[in-house]
């Protein structure tokens, strides 16, 4: 306020103060920040549907409801195996049978999250899966039948004597591969993890002499198959 003196020609200044508030009203410029760069997780392969895996989490520093954050989907080959939930981030378990970690030891996959309710702006991170293997596949043979001949010493045979099995799981002890001579004989001894038949002393037999050999893992539980 300005006021002139009187008679004087002097001049006089008044001021005065009010409260003034400023309201800003907040635009959604701000996208989602997932906490983490990338998610890490492990699930046991044909875990049964439903089961957690792993928990995704982004934040908004947007006011509602421009940071309400959902959670949309998981990319990725391997993604349909599991479900994400669009409210909690939480990853579970959707097909069992197809979790096979002899297929997909380790899953690389991405998640994607929007802001608005999943209508505003988007952010994305990485997720890996670790599939924990178990012991789900029994050894297997090279032969159903492995024919072996003596020397005339009758006491080496003419070639190395080795059955031989592989087990496809991924991981020891469940491919780790033993073996056992099913058919009690005085004359032979298999070498348990060599798997090579040995002849302990002069064979006396004249006829052919068919045993049964047994390859088994060290899993649990203990798969096996056999041979001639």
């Amino acid at each position: 306020m300005l006021r002139s003196g009187q008679g004087t020609g002097e001049r006089k200044f008044y001021t005065s103060r009010a409260k003034l508030t400023v309201v800003l009203n907040d635009v959604n410029d701000n996208p989602p920040q997932f906490v983490q760069t990338e998610f890490k997780g492990n699930v046991p392969e044909h875990a049964n549907i439903g089961t957690t895996v792993l928990v995704v989490e982004a934040t908004d520093v947007d006011r509602e409801p421009g940071s309400k954050i959902q959670y949309l989907q998981l990319t990725g080959a391997g993604s349909e195996l599991f479900s994400l939930d669009s409210e909690t981030g939480v990853i579970t378990v959707s097909a069992s049978q197809t979790l096979d970690a002899e297929t997909f030891p380790i899953l690389s996959l991405e998640v994607h999250a929007a802001d608005e309710n999943g209508k505003g702006l988007k952010a994305t991170s990485k997720v890996t899966i670790t599939l924990l293997d178990i012991n789900d596949n029994p050894p297997h043979f090279e032969k159903d039948v492995y024919e072996f001949i003596l020397n005339t010493d009758r006491s080496t045979f003419t070639t190395q004597a080795f059955v031989k099995a592989f087990d496809s799981d991924i991981s020891p002890p469940n491919n780790e591969v033993r073996y056992q001579l099913l058919t009690p004989n005085e004359d032979l001894f298999l070498n348990e993890k060599t798997g090579e038949l040995l002849v302990k002393r002069m064979w006396e037999q004249d006829e052919l002499v068919s045993v049964k050999v047994r390859a088994f893992d060290e899993g649990v539980p203990r798969l096996s198959s056999d041979a001639e």
